[in-house]
């Protein structure tokens, strides 16, 4: 098993960083997921959103992957993503898993977005996946290489959250100057 972790603060509030997220996909950043699709939404008692999420993702576009080449995989790979929006404690956890291929490897991720609790501006990401790939005489070099990728995708997945914030900083700016009558552009 190989495991990834990495800790990141944006410097935007956790309510458009958590807006940021639901927005990602698809993204000029990471092309590879093409479909995400709502099985469940509901809001709980306490108003917190709880929501699951197949996605689905082009292996066209991880062809460079050696992974990809060496099994020939091609067409399509899916995962289900569990989320949890707390409000009051200002958190969104992500939890994820393959679908596809889950025979073969596993793929578990969790993802912690917190508002700073010293700083209202900022928003603090805890980021952990694990790889497993069923023993075989490449498995350590196929989890180095899906770990390698999942790598590459969270720096793109936070320069998609990046570029999607300062977008929706736009559209409030925007909005507010409707609502007060001033001309935007």
């Amino acid at each position: 098993m190989k495991i990834f972790s990495v800790q990141h603060v944006f410097d935007h509030r956790w309510e458009d960083v958590t807006r940021a997220v639901f927005r990602k996909y698809p993204n000029e950043f990471n092309q590879a997921v093409v479909a995400v699709d709502v099985l469940k939404r509901h809001v709980d008692s306490r108003g917190r959103l709880y929501s699951l999420r197949l996605l689905t993702s082009n292996l066209s576009k991880w062809s460079s992957v050696p992974l990809v080449k060496v099994i020939g995989m091609d067409g399509f790979i899916h995962g289900v993503e569990g989320s949890l929006v707390d409000p009051a404690k200002k958190s969104l956890q992500l939890n994820s898993a393959n679908v596809s291929l889950n025979s073969l490897i596993t793929i578990q991720e969790s993802i912690l977005f917190q508002a700073d609790p010293e700083d209202a501006s900022r928003t603090i990401l805890k980021h952990e996946a694990r790889v497993e790939v069923t023993p075989c005489f490449i498995s350590g070099f196929a989890e180095g290489c899906m770990v390698d990728t999942i790598r590459e995708g969270a720096n793109q997945g936070r320069k998609a959250i990046e570029h999607i914030c300062r977008t929706i900083q736009q559209e409030d700016l925007r909005t507010l100057g409707t609502g007060l009558g001033l001309e935007t552009s």
